[in-house]
């Protein structure tokens, strides 16, 4: 059983004070914070109504660590995804976005749905399934209620529910702190802008500079030559081009 620290506990009173008033609500939380123990302690709650609970990933990897959490939580769930066993007749489903999209009218419509990544649920079939079913409740959960496209998310929910900011979560231990290093700023000044964010074809060819490319490489043989790192780039054409930098420097 899942014990929720005292900001969770905070965090989903109040997306349950806010589900009462608004119908559809962002419940926001720094990655690492707990969304989905949060999530989970409300379908407990749920279930002992007895009511029907979609809990909506986008990534098979989401779908595994979603029925992780309600295992621990004794959460009894089916699943709506490919390559798992399926069992549509559960109070409880974890489902993965496209399945569910191709088999709306032959499930039972749900009282409530959880939205993994919830600033997807504005479009494409995340749109789809919440507009199919317009009088179950919705609770989105995201770090990052901002869609890149520059789309609002009022289209579907109707009050933001924010949990601690980042900073007090790792100065309170829960999360851990960072150090950073950071090469010579590129010159943007002649970037066009795709609203409020970068053209990325623009930013790509900016940020593919052998300055910018090689401290990334250096600075990861100095700082923690051997260790698993993640590079995160602007483009395919970029990752590429960042690949053959860590190749050529003998980093796999």
């Amino acid at each position: 059983m899942i014990h929720l620290r005292d900001y969770q506990t905070e965090l989903v009173a109040n997306t349950k004070a806010a589900l009462k008033v608004h119908g559809k609500v962002v419940m926001q939380l720094a990655t690492g914070g707990g969304k989905t123990a949060c999530a989970s302690k409300m379908i407990m709650g749920c279930v002992d109504a007895g009511w029907t609970v979609w809990f909506l990933c986008h990534r098979d990897e989401l779908v595994r660590q979603t029925s992780k959490t309600l295992v621990r939580m004794n959460i009894d769930h089916g699943f709506v995804a490919a390559g798992y066993p399926k069992d549509a007749r559960k109070k409880v489903l974890v489902c993965m976005v496209g399945s569910v999209g191709r088999r709306l009218e032959t499930l039972s419509a749900p009282n409530i749905i959880f939205v993994d990544e919830g600033h997807h649920a504005v479009a494409g079939t995340w749109a789809k399934i919440v507009e199919a079913f317009p009088k179950a409740l919705v609770v989105g959960m995201t770090a990052t209620p901002e869609r890149l496209d520059g789309r609002g998310l009022d289209g579907v929910y109707n009050a933001l529910i924010p949990g601690p900011q980042l900073r007090w979560l790792m100065d309170e231990g829960w999360l851990c702190d960072f150090r950073l290093w950071t090469h010579a700023a590129p010159d943007l000044s002649k970037v066009k802008k795709r609203g409020d964010d970068y053209d990325p074809e623009a930013l790509g060819a900016a940020m593919q500079s052998r300055a910018i490319v090689g401290d990334a490489v250096s600075h990861y043989l100095e700082i923690c030559p051997s260790e698993r790192a993640v590079s995160f780039c602007v483009n395919v054409e970029h990752s590429l081009i960042t690949r053959d930098a860590f190749r050529a420097a003998g980093v796999s």
